[in-house]
Parts: structure tokens; sequence; C-alpha cells
């Protein structure tokens, strides 16, 4: 029978979590990852014997702005089983660990950004996360997009550091997640890889992905005015594709009759002896911003 253990990964075994990232994920951006985020996160993870069968990793979000007041938060992030081993209870495991961990180590919150909905409900009935943050997702065309009026506005790409305060402008007393530098550093170095940046568009900002010759992905757009058609007009303009994905908050009168709602979930909670609830009229309010997906 194998030896199956619950632990910390040694020094010397980053090489088995990124054998297993690269099975189940992506490779872009997981060299940075390792090299600027992993020293800093804590990792929770299964092997039977000596073979890794599950991982999840435990990052600073930044903090929840909920009423006013700051709570520190936590991203559960990567949580990987390896497809032999699946079924046997192990992310459930990894990820109440790093969620006892986080609140040990005084975060207030962990949060969690599920790929799809059977794991909103997997989350939801194995470790307790509750649905509360939600996005709205639309999909244009680069004919719905390109007559659309641009009014002579500019882009500027901007460092993290910029980006957070701008976002922070716009964002405001809504309840989100004041993410930290180091999360837009981090996706600034996928977009390197793959093209986009975070960026500063007229009064607005947004965080624009290429994911392949025929799709950007503008993972994150905060506009004051909700003029939501103009700015991705601008976009389409820098970056010509032929389909166009963008996410915005939930809030607010959209008097942009171009765009209409498309309501999803997209983050989840956790939270140490604190209650964060909104009334059905504020409901799909809260704002998560990059889920580093």
């Amino acid at each position: 029978m194998k030896n199956v253990v619950l632990r910390d990964p040694n020094a010397d075994e980053e090489s088995k979590l990124k054998e297993l990232w690269s099975a189940i994920f992506s490779d872009i951006g997981m060299e940075d990852f390792f090299a600027n985020l992993y020293s800093k996160s804590l990792c929770s993870a299964i092997f039977e014997d000596e073979e890794l069968c599950a991982m999840a990793f435990l990052i600073r979000a930044g903090e929840l702005s909920y009423d006013e007041k700051l709570y520190n938060a936590a991203m559960i992030y990567s949580v990987a089983t390896s497809p032999e081993h699946r079924g046997k209870g192990y992310a459930k495991a990894v990820v109440d660990e790093l969620v006892d961990k986080a609140f040990s180590v005084g975060y207030s919150v962990a949060l969690l950004s599920p790929s799809d909905d059977g794991l909103f409900e997997f989350y939801n009935k194995k470790n307790e996360f509750a649905d509360y943050f939600y996005v709205n997702e639309q999909s244009y065309t680069k004919d719905e997009l390109i007559d659309l009026p641009c009014n002579g506005a500019m882009t500027e790409r901007v460092s993290a550091e910029s980006y957070v305060s701008l976002r922070e402008s716009l964002l405001g007393k809504l309840t989100h997640i004041r993410q930290d530098a180091e999360i837009f550093k981090y996706q600034q170095s996928i977009c390197d890889e793959v093209g986009g940046g975070l960026y500063r568009v007229h009064d607005s900002c947004a965080v624009i992905e290429i994911q392949d010759d025929s799709s950007v992905f503008i993972k994150e757009l905060l506009s004051p005015n909700n003029n939501v058609s103009e700015i991705l007009s601008i976009i389409a303009n820098k970056y010509p594709s032929h389909k166009y994905v963008v996410r915005t908050p939930v809030s607010g009168e959209i008097s942009d009759k171009f765009y209409q709602a498309n309501i999803k979930r997209f983050g989840m909670i956790k939270a140490d002896k604190v209650e964060f609830s909104h009334d059905n009229l504020h409901k799909f309010e809260p704002w998560y911003g990059l889920a580093l997906d």
C-alpha cells in the first residue's frame, strides 16, 4: 500500500510542481510564477510515496474592500490533481489545508475563481465556499466594433503600480478586491509572452491579453461612464482581431445600449469570523478583478 501524505513540497521538488502544472494548465506564465510568486506563496501538496498527485497555491490577493473597511485576502490558485488520482478527495484536502493556513497567518478571506459551473458546485459542497463575485462578460466580432466612434481617445501602456492606482480610483466604494501590484506584474509577464498589457484607455483602464491570432481577451475593463462600446472600439483599432471577449463589473446603470448584461459567476469566498453580505439589489456587484486564468 502506498504512503499518502499531505505536506508542503520540499525545495528540491519544484520540478514536480512544474510537471503537474504543465500537464493540467498552459505553460504560459509558469516560469514567471515560480521565479517571482512561488517564494512568496504557500503550497499544499499530496504525495503517494514520492509521486506528486495534487497541489494548490495560496498567494496574497490584496484586500477585500467592503463597507469602507479592508480585510486581508488570499487567493487559492492553480488547484491541480493529476487525472489518474482524481476522485480520491485530494483537491478538497489541499484546498482545506490552504484555507486553514490562510486564516492562521492572518487572512480574513480566502478566494477561489473556479473555471466552470461544475467546480463552483464542487467547492461549495466540498469546501463550503460561497458564490460572491460576478462579471458581465460579452463577446463581440470585429464587424460589431469597427464602426463605433473613437473620438480620438488615446491608449497608454502603464506600469502595474500606475494601473492599481487608476483601478482604485475607478472602483471607489464598490465592494471589490484591491488587488496588489504583484498580481498585475504577474499578469503583465503573461502579456509579455502572448501580447497585450495593462492599459489606460482615455479615462478607463483595461487588462488586454491576446489569446491567439483571432481572439483578444479584455480581462478587466473599468470605465467611469460605462461607455463600454467606445473603449472597446479603441482597443479593437489597436489590436485588430476577429473576436473580442470583455469582462466588466455588474454595477450601476449601463446607458450604453450596445452593451447588454450577461452576468456570470466568477469568484467564491470563505471568510474567517466575518460575514460579507449584500441585499438582492446589489447581489451581483462585488468585483474580483484578475483570476489569472
